[in-house]
């Protein structure tokens, strides 16, 4: 769960950010000093997450400075979608560094969302409502879809493999969630009518299951799996 204690760490700058919003030469300063952490700070500095809070501050900021000037109203346009995938393919094959790589990606995915959003109002309505849900629990299903890609690795070819696993991945994250919450409105509902369900023993048995269908041998491993950890059963590595 590196990503929560990095977001913790970056909310504790919020007084330096409110001020680098006060004047236009303190914002440039600060998006400069950022975009200079993300390229050159250290990447294997593990205490308090530091490298990951230096890489992703420019992001941070950069969604500061997006909300506060509303430049996401500019974005709305198919050839602004256009010119920024270009940038994200270009970039990406000649090995640009990654913070080129990401914002343009970034900018791209946000114009045609907004550009579909317009056109297909409903698209996302079947988990636009669980963002919060699908930021807590989505990545688990996921380490889920990996640790059954590294199991059938050399089983099955590896770019049929890939590409089924990668959508995969993508609609576990997103549903999952959903199901999870839906499955506690079911349950309030079982309340409601008089009808009591042990809520925690179903919790309990759905991780028995997957654990059974995986083989894993205890619950310490399944942690390990789940958490993207090194673990020694089968000779496999999941880092």
């Amino acid at each position: 769960m590196w990503f929560i204690f990095t977001l913790f760490i970056l909310f504790l700058f919020y007084p330096l950010y409110k001020f680098s919003l006060k004047k236009p030469a303190y914002t440039v300063l600060f998006f400069f000093v950022a975009v200079l952490l993300n390229l050159l700070f250290p990447k294997n500095i593990s205490f308090l997450c530091l490298t990951q809070v230096a890489k992703y501050m420019i992001f941070f900021y950069a969604g500061i400075l997006i909300s506060k000037y509303e430049f996401y109203k500019k974005l709305d346009s198919w050839l602004i979608f256009a010119v920024f995938l270009i940038v994200f393919a270009c970039s990406w094959m000649v090995n640009a560094p990654q913070i080129i790589i990401a914002f343009a990606g970034i900018v791209a995915s946000f114009s045609l969302c907004l550009c579909v959003a317009h056109r297909l109002p409903n698209l996302f309505s079947s988990f636009r409502n669980y963002t919060f849900q699908i930021f807590l629990i989505g990545i688990f299903p996921q380490m889920a879809v990996r640790f059954l890609f590294a199991k059938t690795t050399g089983i099955i070819p590896y770019n049929t493999t890939y590409i089924l696993l990668y959508i995969t991945s993508i609609l576990v994250a997103l549903y999952i969630p959903v199901l999870i919450e839906l499955f506690d409105y079911v349950y309030d509902l079982f309340q409601c009518v008089g009808i009591f369900v042990d809520q925690y023993k179903v919790h309990v048995r759905l991780v028995i299951a997957f654990a059974e269908g995986f083989q894993v041998r205890n619950f310490r491993e399944l942690v390990n799996i789940i958490s993207g950890f090194p673990t020694t059963h089968s000779g496999y590595h999941l880092n």
